[in-house]
């Protein structure tokens, strides 16, 4: 049970709101962690596009939903990386669908005016991208979860939560684990892109550094380092910096 007795001012949607972060969270890393890291490192070295964009959107979507009040697949393409640009128009749409299915985005309807010949005015702010006229915003329950976390106490408590139970060394451990794991098995620059996909490559500031290091290393010896990393990484941490992480967290909890 989540303790919030320190907290004031919560409501009951509230309490509700943290244990869901808290639970869905948990899923998560269990969903992530139950297959072995070696596994995990190969499949992802495999994956095709549409996979690796889910990914990223599904970790990044504070970011990409960042001061907008709706997105279309093309706002989406515009934060890939050069490579994955090329995705289909429907296979991003997809993935928005996907997000719709779990409550986290809702279907917006827009009316588009259909661009006309001529010069367009200056002053002219109507939407003229084409392709399918799909809009997408936030949903109620996304809405929530970046407004309860915008309490300090909030995040320290899910932060804390998440710290003593295991979990968030857990997850730490094993992307580091397997972020080297996809450092040997790729070149340099397919492995900083899968390694995006899951801010991997946001973990690891030296990554040019770490991925020559990691090439004639053995699997126990990268255990190791991932695991010292890791608790590392978490006595250097503030619970500000897996705020992001706790929104994903929320989203699972409704997948």
């Amino acid at each position: 049970m989540v303790n919030t007795d320190k907290i004031s001012d919560l409501t009951e949607s509230d309490i509700l709101l943290i244990g869901a972060i808290v639970v869905g969270f948990t899923k998560m890393v269990y969903r992530i962690t139950n297959t072995k890291p070696e596994v995990n490192s190969h499949s992802h070295s495999h994956e095709e596009t549409k996979q690796l964009v889910y990914t990223y959107v599904l970790f990044n979507l504070p970011k990409i939903l960042e001061n907008k009040s709706e997105i279309r697949p093309s706002d989406i393409r515009k934060k890939l990386p050069g490579e994955w640009k090329k995705i289909q128009p429907s296979d991003l749409t997809d993935i928005l669908k996907s997000l719709v299915n779990t409550n986290v985005l809702t279907k917006a309807d827009k009316v588009i005016r259909k661009r006309k010949w001529g010069r367009i005015p200056k002053n002219d702010n109507i939407e003229l991208e084409t392709g399918p006229k799909s809009f997408y915003q936030p949903s109620k329950y996304y809405h929530n979860l970046r407004k309860i976390l915008y309490e300090t106490e909030v995040i320290e408590l899910i932060f804390s939560l998440l710290s003593h139970s295991g979990v968030l060394h857990k997850l730490v451990k094993h992307w580091n684990l397997v972020s080297y794991l996809i450092m040997k098995q790729n070149d340099e620059k397919k492995a900083w892109n899968i390694m995006t996909t899951r801010n991997l490559g946001a973990m690891r500031k030296e990554f040019e550094s770490d991925f020559k290091k990691v090439q004639n290393m053995e699997y126990n010896d990268l255990e190791n380092i991932a695991d010292k990393n890791a608790k590392s990484s978490l006595q250097k941490s503030m619970a500000e910096d897996y705020k992001d992480l706790y929104i994903v967290g929320g989203i699972f909890f409704q997948a």
